[in-house]
């Protein structure tokens, strides 16, 4: 009887996936795995939509996770000299964080309430509380510098005194969340600019805010994209020889 590797039935993948989103870990072990699987059963080419799905899916769940373990430290306080106190607290943070770390990614989720999470890595594994701290004091700075503030995590327009602003009706005036994303990743006036003029390097990468119905979104996407592949058989059908 010819035997050949094969790659894992599609009740496998389904299981393991269910079992990866609740921890961040586990979500990149799936993927991970499932990609040397893969690549042993020389079947890169065939399965490349399902690795492509995996991986995203392990980083949305990764991401979630993250955001929630740092806390947000540095809320700005309302001061007359709001903007000049900002970019002096930033550049006491940059001295504190240049030789600390080389390689940082920050990621930042933005949904359409301008609710925000975010998260740093350094060489891929997650910070100590207090470079947390000074980078959050750095983004804050960044946010001053563009009219805008953070507020029990929702990003807020900001008058010159560093005061949220109100609308006709007394309410306070959120940000606009798409107008936000893309300044932030703006390859001129974007966080990454703005850390490199204190002479720190650090990629910003946009995240899709983390729900349950984004990460349920993720795994009906691997599912599709299990459906949609050859070869990639169900247990009965292995069992059976189907």
């Amino acid at each position: 009887m010819r035997m050949k590797k094969e790659t894992p039935p599609k009740e496998a993948i389904l299981d393991a996936m269910e079992v990866a989103e609740t921890s961040p870990e586990a979500a990149r072990y799936t993927a991970d795995q499932y990609q040397k699987i893969v690549t042993a059963a020389k079947a890169d080419s065939s399965c490349a939509e399902i690795v492509d799905k995996l991986n995203k899916f392990a980083d949305l769940v990764a991401f979630k996770f993250l955001s929630t373990s740092q806390p947000w430290f540095g809320e700005p306080v309302e001061t007359s000299d709001f903007k000049n106190m900002q970019a002096n607290t930033a550049i006491d943070a940059a001295k504190n964080l240049e030789e600390e770390h080389k390689n940082v990614t920050f990621g930042i989720a933005i949904n359409d309430q301008s609710e925000f999470l975010r998260g740093y890595t350094a060489d891929g594994k997650e910070m100590t509380a207090t470079s947390v701290e000074s980078y959050d004091k750095l983004f804050n700075a960044y946010l001053a510098s563009n009219d805008m503030k953070s507020k029990d995590s929702i990003l807020y327009e900001i008058d010159a005194k560093g005061a949220i602003k109100r609308d006709e009706q007394g309410n306070q005036v959120k940000a606009n969340p798409e107008k936000a994303k893309e300044l932030i990743s703006n390859k001129e006036q974007g966080f990454d600019q703005y850390a490199a003029s204190k002479n720190l390097n650090i990629t910003t990468r946009q995240q899709d805010y983390p729900t349950p119905q984004k990460v349920s979104e993720a795994q009906q996407e691997v599912r599709e994209a299990i459906d949609q592949t050859p070869g990639v058989e169900s247990q009965s059908n292995m069992r059976s020889g189907a």
